[in-house]
């Protein structure tokens, strides 16, 4: 049986990694990993987000070890930006006007799972492409 995927958007890393509000509904989906029910993957863009959020709202050092936190977690990054992902990510753009960084999770999911992975966020704006893709929010 294929593993269930969940695609995380930057607030879900940053959630776990410091157990802000929501996090209870994601140590659900950590257990789901560790009992290998699941897998999670992440676009390495959004990780570099989660530094750049990490950096203005604190400082550098909680940056610097939410970025360790994160490589050592479970999660699996993937860093494709080959002319497939390109053209998916222009498409994703062109239909939903999403921002930038949304935008990486969106063709993370649509080509790393065949857009049958959940998109975990607490971004209302992912509203816009809730009917073509499945989004769990955590918040």
């Amino acid at each position: 049986m294929p593993l269930k995927t969940y695609t995380f958007d930057t607030c879900a890393l940053i959630a776990v990694i410091f157990k802000t509000k929501g996090h209870e509904k994601l140590r659900k989906i950590l257990d789901e990993v560790e009992n290998n029910e699941a897998q999670i993957i992440m676009h390495k863009t959004n990780l570099v987000e989660a530094f750049k959020v990490i950096a203005r709202n604190r400082d550098i050092a909680d940056a610097k070890m939410a970025y360790e936190h994160a490589i050592e977690s479970p999660i699996i990054f993937h860093d494709t930006n080959d002319l497939p992902f390109c053209t998916e990510f222009a498409k994703v753009t062109n239909q939903f006007d999403t921002y930038f960084a949304d935008t990486f999770v969106i063709t993370t999911n649509i080509l790393l799972t065949s857009n049958k992975g959940t998109i975990v966020t607490s971004d209302k704006g992912f509203d816009k492409v809730s009917k073509h893709a499945k989004v769990e929010y955590f918040k």
